[in-house]
C-alpha cells in the first residue's frame, strides 16, 4: 500500500472553468499533473536517487544470491 510521502498546498483553488474539475467536481488529476509537474518533481528529486539506488542494491543482492545457489 502507497502512502503519502510529501504534500504540498497549492496557492488557489480548484474551479471547473479552469479544467481543474469536473462539472460535477471531481478532480481531474492527469490534468493537474501535468500542470504541476515541475512543482511535483522538484518534491520528489531526492527520492528518485534513494529509489535508484535501493533497485541498484536489491539487483546486486539478487544476483550474489543466484551465483551463490548455482555454486552448490
Amino acid at each position: 500500500m502507497e502512502t503519502i510521502k510529501k504534500f504540498k498546498l497549492l496557492p488557489r483553488r480548484f474551479y471547473e472553468e479552469d479544467g481543474d474539475v469536473t462539472p460535477t467536481k471531481k478532480v481531474k488529476r492527469r490534468y493537474l499533473e501535468k500542470r504541476y509537474a515541475d512543482m511535483i518533481e522538484k518534491m520528489y528529486k531526492g527520492l528518485h536517487r534513494l529509489m535508484f539506488k535501493l533497485e541498484i542494491r536489491s539487483t546486486k543482492l539478487e544476483t550474489n544470491t543466484n551465483d551463490q545457489s548455482t555454486k552448490s
